[in-house]
């Protein structure tokens, strides 16, 4: 029987069943003090690799967990891609795409590319900050955020 997981998943944007493709741990040790009496004192601690596949998009994900014996109760997990934090908004794909109608045109029927607008980086630019937010780098989100802002209202 396969063993699953339930973890989100980056491409269903939520929540789903993984199946655990392969695992593989490694434990090491080390003697840290020898007493006198030829007691040891050791340091211990392990890295388990984990291959999941989505059962709903078959998106495959790298789990890494690691646990060190000097923080007994915290074993510490990341995953390779990073776990998306926050979508793009549904709007998104239509920044790159911006059309407006032309307020001159008799009746509104003039249908023109906006030009005079960078919006193509104002896209690129929005896409960095979503990533940097899920690769938790708020410090860098915060500067991208400012720096769209700056690029809006210079237009």
């Amino acid at each position: 029987m396969i063993e699953t997981v339930k973890i989100s998943c980056n491409n269903c944007l939520s929540e789903t069943i993984h199946d655990l493709l392969k695992k593989k741990r490694n434990e090491y040790s080390e003697v840290i003090h020898t007493y006198y009496d030829g007691r040891e004192e050791s340091i211990e601690w392990w890295d388990k690799f984990e291959m999941l596949q989505c059962r709903g998009c078959h998106e495959v994900t790298l789990r890494k967990s690691q646990w060190f014996s000097e923080e007994y109760d915290h074993v510490e997990t990341s995953f390779y891609p990073p776990r998306v934090a926050r979508k793009l908004p549904h709007w998104f794909k239509d920044l790159r795409n911006y059309v407006r109608v032309d307020p001159w045109a008799e009746k509104n029927l003039n249908i023109n590319y906006w030009h005079d607008y960078p919006t193509e980086m104002w896209a690129d630019l929005l896409e960095e900050i979503y990533t940097s937010i899920d690769a938790d780098s708020r410090r860098l989100a915060a500067m991208g955020a400012r720096a769209l802002l700056d690029s809006i209202m210079e237009t």
